[in-house]
């Protein structure tokens, strides 16, 4: 069975199930006012119990966000390093639904002006979840991930109650929109549960009761992945990728540019040996034909790695003046220049930041 570690908030709390000293919502009174007869009715045991895991830590607390500069923010040491119980207790699969108080205290997307991924603001939603996500991957890196996007609410018995579209003048998809994102980025599993616009049962408006709590197990059912029921046991089966990986998978390295003058435009591939960066289609980085200058050469550089030092070289392109240039030192024709996470590379007339992981 597989180890499964739990990320959240209030929603996923439930007493003598989080770590010590922890802030719990689902205490017995709230347990008892929300229709909890046991903690089999929370979404979270619901779902471990239909993947066929065993819990390893529900590292849960009441009132956290995502953002914020210390714990317990989600990005924050301690969070990260409580996901496990020891050495010997670490999780194979992380399931992270986190996010609500983000958008209750309107705290904001992003900084405005330039972004830049080597310098984030955890202060931000976007730059949070994004340095959470880049530090788990790190803690866990044979775990598989999984982030849930946030259901609206319905209060029970409360017909005339509206949900609240926007804090802060921040709308609720917004903070959606930043964790589908993010996940792509950074090559995590999606749990998109709010795609069909499903509202969850609850007491106050935010806390779910045992309908919530079932809707919430349903739909994370439905989207955590590719899974199958097991005719002997009815248990539906979460299909995991083999952490076995050949010699050469575990070589395996991300490389990504992010333009300098617009983040949303990045581009990220995988490096074993050798990538090649240009505009023509046969490159392992392409850049389209359009929004890039034809200072971009077809075939402009060579990203090679040699153990764990990685390299740019520029092919001997003849008259051409327009070499790649790392932190604004132009490149000699096919000689390596190590490149690291946070340089700068000029390609033809754009600068990009380098990230390798």
């Amino acid at each position: 069975m597989k180890l499964v570690s739990f990320m959240g908030d209030s929603i996923s709390t439930y007493e003598g199930y989080n770590p010590p000293g922890y802030a719990v919502f689902y205490e017995k009174e709230m347990q008892d006012k929300n229709g909890l007869l046991s903690v089999d009715d929370t979404w979270w045991s619901i779902v471990l119990k239909s993947i066929g895991g065993t819990l390893c830590v529900n590292d849960s607390y009441s009132g956290s966000r995502v953002s914020g500069n210390s714990f317990p923010a989600g990005w924050s040491d301690e969070r990260i390093l409580n996901l496990r119980k020891d050495e010997r207790y670490v999780p194979e699969i992380i399931i992270i639904y986190l996010g609500y108080n983000d958008f209750g205290y309107g705290v904001k997307i992003r900084k405005k002006g330039l972004y830049n991924p080597f310098a984030m603001d955890t202060r931000f939603f976007w730059d949070a979840y994004n340095m959470m996500l880049i530090k788990i991957k790190k803690q866990y890196p044979k775990a598989t991930i999984i982030c849930g996007t946030l259901l609206r609410t319905t209060i029970m018995d409360r017909t005339d109650w509206i949900f609240p579209e926007e804090f802060g003048g921040i709308s609720f998809d917004e903070y959606n929109n930043v964790i589908r994102r993010v996940c792509k980025r950074n090559k995590v599993r999606l749990a998109d549960i709010a795609i069909n616009g499903d509202r969850c049962e609850t007491i106050d408006g935010s806390h779910p009761t045992k309908n919530g709590h079932a809707t919430l197990a349903d739909r994370w059912i439905e989207h955590i992945g590719e899974y199958k029921e097991k005719e002997e046991d009815g248990r539906a089966v979460l299909l995991l990728p083999d952490n076995l990986l050949t010699n050469e998978e575990e070589r395996l390295s991300s490389f990504m540019l992010v333009d300098k003058s617009d983040y949303m435009k990045n581009w990220q591939c995988y490096i074993s040996h050798e990538i090649t960066i240009g505009r023509a289609s046969d490159n392992n980085i392409c850049f389209p034909q359009t929004g890039y200058d034809n200072y971009i050469h077809g075939h402009h550089c060579v990203i090679r790695r040699e153990r764990d030092q990685f390299y740019i070289i520029d092919p001997d392109l003849k008259k051409s003046r327009n070499h790649s240039k790392v932190n604004g030192i132009e490149l000699v024709p096919e000689i390596p220049v190590i490149i690291k996470t946070g340089d700068e590379v000029t390609i033809g007339k754009h600068t990009f930041w380098v990230s390798i992981n």
